[in-house]
């Protein structure tokens, strides 16, 4: 899919509490179902390995010199540690996960990757629904390890809340000249840095999802990839919402090792079917969810009750892995706008859809009458 010596580095932007970790880790595992390298690099680990986790807000506080430079130091290791590996393995797309929220530093980013001759696309998630961030915030309380062992929810909620004044304090927007402040919120930015004078981000790469997709801006997107990764992000939405992974209920077909037809579920499939309405209901409690089905008898049935390399081995007459990946992407698409959701389908079809959601390189699924559940949350998956 990428040219030779394509490499992009894909610049995340945001506030804190923004989705950005959460968009990163989504974009990354989309862009290696299509078979492109891609890997992750987020600041707030280098900075848990080198200072340490469990900081309070006033390390973020852009007034305390110390800590401004162990950040900027933790973000410099992370950005050579993407340089490097851009050298080993000479095409793909790295995503520099970090809040990057001044002009300054993300011009020192643009700057860098020049330099290496990389494309830079600048990546902001901008939220101003305090519902939602509030939501987040809770969200990264449970499964960040900047909390972990914190069972004080307001304590959580009040130091999380003072670490965002104190981006906010500094915060500007993707897109601007800087001839006029574009931050919103509470604090006046400082005066332009006369180095930034000739940095005009009107001219560089960028997409902005405002308000979790209310509205998507884009600007200067000119290689196909980029176009990629925005489409695929124009259906992300950062909701915790459950995907259900279901095996048909056991085939008539099945009982003897029969493969393909179109045969009716077993006795044993029509207990499974029946069973599998009282093990969601008993996940998802009464929330509404949504079944998606293939055309075949076994599972539209169960959903009424309720080589080598076998990546490229395509059958005669049949398909491979990869066909099926490529003509499931308007699938992945659409299930990026779903709340909770069932899907149930056949064992090649459903590895296809669950992997981008599994950093697992074998993915299993049973032979019949069986379920996997995978439940989306702002730090990866459960």
């Amino acid at each position: 899919m990428l040219a030779g010596g394509t490499r992009i580095v894909v610049v995340m932007v945001g506030l804190p509490a923004r989705g950005k970790t959460y968009i990163s880790y989504k974009v990354s595992r989309y862009l290696v179902w299509l078979g492109v390298n891609c890997r992750v690099f987020n600041v707030g680990e280098y900075r848990r390995t080198i200072v340490g986790a469990q900081l309070d807000h006033s390390f973020f506080d852009p007034h305390n010199q110390v800590a401004t430079d162990q950040r900027l130091n933790c973000a410099m290791m992370a950005l050579n540690d993407v340089f490097r590996w851009f050298e080993a393995i000479h095409n793909g797309v790295a995503i520099y996960d970090a809040t990057n929220s001044t002009r300054s530093r993300r011009k020192m980013i643009l700057d860098e990757c020049q330099k290496h001759n990389i494309e830079v696309m600048f990546c902001e998630s901008w939220c101003d629904d305090n519902d939602l961030i509030d939501l987040n915030i809770r969200e990264v309380k449970r499964t960040s390890p900047d909390y972990k062992g914190v069972q004080d929810v307001q304590r959580v909620m009040d130091d999380f809340h003072s670490r965002i004044d104190h981006y906010s304090e500094v915060y500007e927007p993707v897109g601007g000249d800087g001839t006029r402040p574009l931050a919103k919120g509470k604090y006046q930015l400082p005066p332009t840095n006369p180095t930034l004078e000739e940095y005009d981000e009107r001219m560089v790469s960028y997409v902005r999802k405002i308000n979790v997709g209310a509205k998507i801006v884009i600007n200067r997107i000119t290689s196909y990839l980029e176009s990629r990764i925005i489409y695929f992000m124009m259906n992300i939405h950062i909701a915790t919402r459950s995907v259900f992974f279901s095996r048909h209920g056991e085939s008539m077909y099945n009982l003897d090792q029969r493969l393909g037809g179109d045969p009716h579920l077993s006795p044993n499939g029509r207990k499974y079917a029946e069973a599998l309405p009282g093990l969601v209901s008993k996940l998802l409690g009464d929330q509404p969810l949504t079944i998606w089905t293939s055309t075949l008898k076994r599972t539209a049935e169960t959903a009424a009750a309720c080589h080598e390399n076998k990546f490229e081995f395509r059958y005669r007459g049949g398909e491979s892995y990869r066909d099926v990946v490529l003509r499931l992407e308007p699938v992945i698409m659409e299930l990026e706008r779903q709340q909770n959701i069932m899907i149930i389908s056949h064992q090649a079809v459903l590895r296809c859809i669950y992997a981008p959601h599994s950093y697992c390189h074998e993915i299993f699924f049973p032979s019949s009458n069986g379920m996997i559940l995978r439940t989306h949350i702002i730090f990866g998956c459960i």
